[in-house]
């Protein structure tokens, strides 16, 4: 990320952990850390007295206040209709469900109570007043030894969260609640002898028609249902005009009116333990709770069982607009044109024809394209039906000879490679019928749920059809090779141009047409790859080292193998690796069953001498044979398609090559495009599929940034994506008493450290740091970290160090820091590049401080305490969510995905605390997300005193093809999470996904351009038109890009209990996006999905260099914990 630089200052871009990378590149996220002490600013609500401590009340539950703000009386206007009253009981999480482990050892924040055993202050109810207990009492539903979170507190009002959500320690309001009316996300109270019961199902509708309770009762009265939806209410109209919805009563969600019977109870952390038999608790919950106490009343409300929680079913429906065909209203007006070409359906086939086929032989696969054109020119002239290049061909009619049946036939083709004639047994036989009306039918009533893929994968085949013949496929987009001069990526890879095409259904059909970029290998020699790219002499033997590097490259390569002056003997092989041993000593068993060596070999049978000995074979072909080959014989084959993850130098030079403003790239886009001919191509006029000359043109808004508050009350605006903060103090500034710098670069002298060391000291005093002077630095050599850094941070830890800023080289030095400090001893770590050290500037300073302050616990920034700009959502206890898997490239066969969640535990969202897990590779829905939420609940708890009032999840990396896994489990799994800590807890959720993977672009008109690249601003907000017509998804640009056309993130909204409108979504969805903590200027998405990001790559930083047991991912795992110094002392170390 990056930012437009002002008058005297660089570009205070994101940056790596401790290193300023180069503002051209895109920075690695980061992690927040848990406050010793929490925040003091000043509060919201001035004349809201302080809280006062009561003695609770036996059987009753604390109120909830009417209001949280004045500000809440105006957003009720903006909501649509009812939604699910969030199910809260109005008391503290049961804390004999949590495990002791969970409890610290030491508080945090401090023990409150007195040696004499003196009142100790016990956490408010929650919503309500704080309780006041001795420290020897017991306190409700705990034995008799009081739990160490209970004697760690302080009293709520010296809590940061009670200077934001001060409503919450207001009297009672005596207003009754009105079950048909929006509540905005309070908690339903105790009125009197009132008293609310949750949700209960009405099964005489659909599961997402479903009914709930949620009226005032009196005790011994029957409940009558309301028409509020349960979970995730219809917004507005529904999707078809008297169109009747269905569900089978299996999706009903349940909830009984009392205790159910045990054989269908869930589990014991699930229901009140007085209503559990012994014996269905759980063996490691007996071991890991605090005793219960045995008397205990029968609950008063009903008990929500595992199917409430599961939003299965045929009907599952997202949340849809408030209106159809229109989006939001905020924001100043503008109009974008993007990269979508108009599709005109209206002529195509109502039904086309789907057909299997399948050749013999089948490879090489690159020549069944061939093949397939041949095979149509003769037994199907006239007709030009679309082949997806491996066993799919389209139709728009039935073909003849095969009609719904099959059909074989034989074709002979020439080898281009070496002129040789082949034939080729064909045959094609009938699949299915495709309706392609179901692409009309999907836009006007459907759901992302239930897409119409395979008249959608019709057309796409249709247009990549069009596009092969000239061009190497790679998914969705073509690359041809590049005309004139060519681009070097580095390290034997050149850059490709090319061009996507994809069919998308918004309010009407588009293609979205872009142009692609991909590296691939460039043709040559292996020996001149060897010599150019190695620098090499290739005379002498190769050291180990040369070899892995080359290893690297070759392995999965395909090469064409021919000797000099011999046509006959060309060759296609795959690499398989290169061999650690020269030619000359190289030795095998010929066909006669000698010993013999690859030299010899090669100059008595094959009549050549090999002119380079010294250089290894390449292993290549059949796995089971020892087939090797002298590299000078061997040329890297051209246009072939490398799955191989780009390294750091390849990734930068193609950012930088790729950039381009956005007039370059609209115009590129166009050309590449009609240089492709997809529209005069026979096969889309068979389909009659017409497409527009010219870019769709939406309306686009463009919204306010936020306000930012630092400290002393000095409030900052962003403009254009970018603030300037060099002279605001933090909110919060920490203290760092003992800190030091540890050397690993060689490079790096002690004159730099100590001007390092200066330069921090007066930076860090000017941002309001209290910083004592460095301890004195230690260098250690890089080549001899497996012993070193043991021994070093063993006695950082002994002397109580606070901080190591630890200088790397450009090397693995991170990982094995990262693994040693975070993993073995729980020392906070900065690292820093060491050639950051020799361009030290301001800015610089800057940018570290940011991340150092974040990670001991500060508060860099907030929201403005101005109602007006702070988003509404915030005024009450929530928790922002951010999620992400990633997964490791094709040829990473031994390494697991890795999970990253990250939750907020403050009220300005700004900190966050991080769990990462291992999974199997390529499995993209959470496994473990319910021990992840529940973690994150009790941490949230824990630094608040509140249980969140709303969950807001922002989850990342997942395809429209898995929004119903992602329901029916990562949503279920954080519902169970609630129930797990308390029965009824269900705390309403909206969860959206995070998009990145997609080719939308918007180009502005001259006068709404900023920046050097002429972008739309930061802020701008498409919701219309090439977005889903019914529900509700948006695209979001809410940086300044620094290089090329700014991509925006798309959102979809898979779950609503919040009820937001749309303006409320993308206000919140835009302000989160400058809380990131590491630079002053808004990124690209939301923050938590940062913190999500660098969480997982955290654990992927934790197994780098070493052996992960794939079938044994519990234990590595365990053995890969965070220590509790940094997981829980200093939870945003991630960062």
């Amino acid at each position: 990320m990056g930012k437009k630089k002002g008058k005297g200052q660089k570009s205070n871009a994101p940056s790596s952990d401790g290193a300023n990378t180069p503002q051209t590149s895109v920075s690695q996220p980061s992690v927040p850390s848990a406050p010793d002490q929490p925040p003091t600013p000043s509060p919201v609500v001035t004349n809201v007295p302080a809280p006062m401590a009561e003695k609770p009340q036996p059987q009753s539950i604390p109120a909830q206040p009417a209001s949280m703000h004045p500000r809440v009386a105006t957003q009720t206007m903006h909501v649509r209709q009812p939604g699910p009253m969030p199910q809260i009981s109005g008391q503290r999480f049961p804390l004999q469900n949590v495990p002791r482990h969970d409890m610290p050892e030491q508080s945090v924040r401090g023990q409150n109570m007195s040696a004499q055993g003196a009142p100790a202050q016990i956490a408010p109810s929650v919503w309500g007043q704080p309780q006041r207990l001795p420290m020897h009492a017991k306190p409700p539903g705990l034995g008799t030894q009081p739990s160490k979170i209970l004697q760690q507190q302080v009293p709520p009002e010296q809590l940061s969260s009670a200077k934001y959500w001060p409503a919450m320690q207001q009297h009672p309001s005596t207003e009754m609640p009105n079950p048909n009316k929006q509540h905005l996300g309070k908690p339903l109270q105790t009125l009197g002898s009132a008293q609310v019961q949750p949700a209960v199902v009405s099964h005489s509708k659909p599961a997402h028609e479903t009914s709930i309770s949620g009226e005032l009762t009196v005790p011994g009265q029957q409940t009558q249902a309301s028409k509020s939806n349960l979970q995730n209410p219809r917004k507005g109209k529904g999707r078809g005009k008297g169109k009747s919805q269905q569900s089978t009563t299996q999706d009903v969600p349940v909830v009984g009116t009392g205790p159910s019977p045990p054989a269908q109870q869930e589990s014991s952390l699930m229901h009140p333990k007085g209503d559990q038999p012994a014996q269905t608790v759980p063996q490691h919950i007996r071991q890991s709770t605090l005793p219960v106490q045995a008397a205990q009343s029968k609950p008063s409300v009903p008990l929500v069982q595992e199917k409430a929680l599961v939003p299965k079913g045929h009907g599952m429906e997202l949340p849809v607009r408030q209106k159809r065909y229109e989006g939001g209203e905020i924001g100043r007006k503008i109009v974008v044109r993007t990269n979508f070409l108009p599709l005109n359906l209206k002529n195509i086939c109502k039904t086309a024809i789907h057909y299997d086929i399948t050749f013999d032989p089948d490879k090489p696969k690159r020549f069944l394209k061939l093949v397939f054109s041949e095979f149509c020119k003769v037994y199907f002239p006239n007709r030009y039906p679309a082949f997806d290049g491996v066993k799919n061909v389209y139709a728009s009619s039935p073909l003849p000879k095969v009609g719904v049946n099959h059909f074989q036939g034989e074709v002979t083709i020439t080898n281009p490679d070496n002129q040789l004639q082949k034939k080729y047994k064909v045959t094609i036989k009938f699949a299915s019928y495709v309706d392609m009306t179901s692409l009309s039918k999907y836009m006007e009533n459907g759901t992302s749920i239930e897409t119409p893929q395979e008249a959608l994968q019709c057309i796409d085949i249709v247009f990549r059809h069009a596009l092969s013949t000239n061009f190497v496929q790679i998914g969705k987009s073509f690359f041809s090779k590049p005309k004139g001069r060519v681009v070097s990526l580095g390290d034997g890879m050149d850059l490709w141009y090319g061009i996507f095409s994809s069919c998308v259904l918004g309010w009407k059909p588009y293609v979205n047409v872009d142009v692609a970029h991909k590296g691939f290998p460039l043709k040559q020699l292996v020996t001149e790859y060897i010599q150019k790219e190695k620098q090499v002499d290739i005379t002498r033997p190769l050291p180990q080292n040369v070899i892995d590097e080359i290893r690297k490259f070759v392995k999965t390569l395909k090469i064409v193998y021919q000797i000099p002056g011999k046509p006959s003997s060309k060759r296609s092989f795959r690499v398989n690796d290169i061999r650690n041993v020269p030619a000359e000593q190289e030795t095998f068993e010929d066909e006669h069953k000698r010993k013999t060596t690859v030299v010899k070999y090669y100059k008595e049978v094959k009549s050549y001498t090999i002119q380079y000995p010294k250089l290894p074979c390449l292993w290549v072909g059949n796995r089971s044979k020892n087939v090797f080959i002298p590299p000078e014989l061997c040329t890297i084959q051209e246009g072939q398609v490398v799955l191989k993850k780009l390294t750091e130098t390849q990734t930068r030079n193609m950012i930088r090559s790729a950039a381009t403003s956005t007039k370059v790239r609209e115009d590129k886009i166009m050309d590449a495009y009609q240089n492709g001919g997809i529209h005069h191509h026979p096969a889309v006029k068979e389909f009659n599929l017409t497409i527009d000359s010219k870019f769709e043109k939406v309306d686009a808004r463009v919204l306010d940034p936020p306000m930012l508050e630092y400290g002393s009350g000095h409030v900052v605006t962003p403009k254009e994506g970018v603030w300037r903060a060099d002279r605001s103090k933090f909110l919060k500034a920490v203290s760092i008493s003992h800190w030091t710098v540890l050397n690993l670069d060689f490079r790096t002298k002690n004159d730099r450290i100590e001007y390092f060391c200066n330069e921090m000291i007066s930076h860090a005093r000017q941002l309001g740091i209290s910083i004592n002077p460095a301890r004195a630095p230690t260098t250690l050599d890089s080549r001899k970290l497996v012993h070193a850094l043991p021994e070093y941070f063993k006695r950082a830890k002994q002397d109580k160090i606070d901080l190591v800023f630890v200088i790397i080289a450009q090397d693995d030095s991170y990982s094995k820091v990262k693994q040693v400090a975070e993993l073995q001893f729980g020392i906070l770590t900065q690292c820093i590049k060491g050639n950051t050290l020799y361009k030290l500037n301001p800015s610089t300073c800057h940018n570290i401080l940011l991340k150092v302050n974040a990670k001991m616990n500060g508060t860099n920034y907030q929201f403005s305490s101005k109602i007006a700009r702070r988003p509404m959502m915030l005024n009450k206890p929530v928790m922002i969510v951010g999620a992400d898997v990633t997964h490791p490239s094709p040829d990473q066969t031994d390494i697991p995905s890795v999970v990253g969640v990250a939750a907020s535990h403050d009220p300005n969202a700004f900190k966050y605390n991080m769990i990462y897990r291992f999974q199997l590779p390529k499995i993209e829905i959470i496994e473990d997300l319910h021990s992840i939420m529940r973690e994150h609940l009790i941490k949230f708890y824990r630094e608040t005193r509140y249980k969140p009032q709303a969950i807001y999840f922002y989850r990342d990396g997942v395809s429209e093809g898995q929004f119903k896994q992602v329901l029916n489990s990562e949503f279920t799994a954080i519902r169970r999470a609630c129930q797990s800590l308390e029965n009824n807890y269900q705390p309403p959720i909206t969860m959206l996904v995070v998009q990145k993977r997609h080719h939308t672009r918007f180009f502005p008109s001259d006068q709404d351009a900023v920046g050097k690249n002429q972008n739309v601003p930061p802020g701008t907000v498409v919701d219309t038109f090439i977005t889903h017509p019914t529900e509700r998804d948006f695209y979001l640009v809410s940086h300044q890009s620094i290089q090329g056309v700014a991509r925006p993130t798309k959102y979809k909204v898979l779950w609503d209990d919040n009820n937001l409108s749309e303006d409320q979504l993308q206000e919140l969805t835009y302000f989160l996006c400058h809380m990131f903590s590491r630079c002053t200027r808004a990124v690209s998405y939301p923050t938590p999905t940062y913190y999500a990001h660098l969480a997982a790559y955290r654990g992927r930083i934790y197994i780098e260099g070493k052996k992960i047991q794939l079938d044994d991912l519990p234990r590595e795992q365990e053995s890969h914990k965070i220590q509790d110094d940094v997981q829980k002392l200093k939870p945003m170390f991630f960062i």
